[in-house]
């Protein structure tokens, strides 16, 4: 091999290192960040009031973020009516590109009695619990 071949193979080589760098290293997903959650937040849902026997009008919308504020997608959240009565649709959810699960609120059909009042709703992550309350007051 001649010492001028010699010096193209390394110069090709040398450009292709340094091409293959940063294509190597756009490979990693910086924008999602680790996956532990810094941050289980209310987004919105939170402190409604609707009538007994009514839907909400807002989903309950949590979102989980890493410690870089970027969103979590993928993430499990279990809802539950922990006092007051009710249901949820749905019951279990995952969170979206954006780090979102939402459930809707229905609450139970009744006039007056002991649900009559504050509902207390929890949204469960294997990382976090938040609660939510809601008002459902009486019809007229």
């Amino acid at each position: 091999m001649s010492d001028l071949s010699f010096y193209r193979m390394r110069a090709i080589a040398v450009l292709a290192m340094t091409a293959a760098v940063p294509a190597i290293s756009a490979c990693g997903d910086h924008k999602l960040g680790p996956s532990t959650p810094a941050s289980v937040s209310i987004v919105s849902g939170d402190t409604q009031k609707i009538l007994v026997g009514d839907r909400a009008s807002q989903p309950l919308l949590v979102e989980i973020k890493n410690s870089d504020g970027s969103p979590l997608a993928g993430i499990p959240v279990i809802w539950a009516v922990i006092s007051g009565g009710g249901s949820l649709q749905p019951v279990a959810d995952t969170t979206d590109v954006n780090g979102q699960a939402r459930a809707t609120y229905l609450s139970p059909v009744i006039t007056v009695g002991p649900d009559t009042g504050k509902v207390a709703i929890s949204a469960t992550s294997r990382f976090n619990t938040i609660t939510f309350t809601v008002s459902a007051l009486p019809t007229k």
